[in-house]
C-alpha cells in the first residue's frame, strides 16, 4: 500500500429537508474505499434507512477482529526467542 493522504466528502439532502454531511481523511491509495466509508459513516451517524443492518456488520467485523487479535496474541505467547544463544555462540569462536 502506498501511503497517500486522501479525503472525501458526502452531502445528501434528506427527506425532511435536512442537509446531511460526512467526511473521511485516510492514508490509503484506494479512493473508492474512502468514499464508501464516508457514505457508511453518514448512514450510521444520521441513522438513515438500513443503518441497523450496517451497524450489525460493524459488530460482526469487530468480533472477527477481536478473535484474530486473540489468536495472534496466543501464538505470540507460545513463541520464544532466546537472543542470548546466538551471542554465546559468537563468543565461543574467540
Amino acid at each position: 500500500m502506498i501511503d497517500v493522504n486522501r479525503q472525501a466528502e458526502f452531502q445528501q439532502a434528506a427527506l425532511d429537508n435536512q442537509n446531511l454531511k460526512g467526511a473521511e481523511q485516510l492514508m490509503d491509495d484506494d479512493q473508492a474505499k474512502i468514499e464508501a466509508l464516508v457514505v457508511f459513516e453518514s448512514v450510521l451517524a444520521h441513522q438513515l434507512p438500513c443503518w441497523k443492518a450496517l451497524y450489525q456488520l460493524v459488530e460482526i467485523g469487530m468480533a472477527a477482529l477481536t478473535q484474530e487479535q486473540q489468536l495472534r496474541k496466543a501464538m505470540l505467547a507460545k513463541t520464544r526467542v532466546d537472543f542470548a544463544l546466538p551471542n554465546a555462540m559468537e563468543n565461543d569462536d574467540d
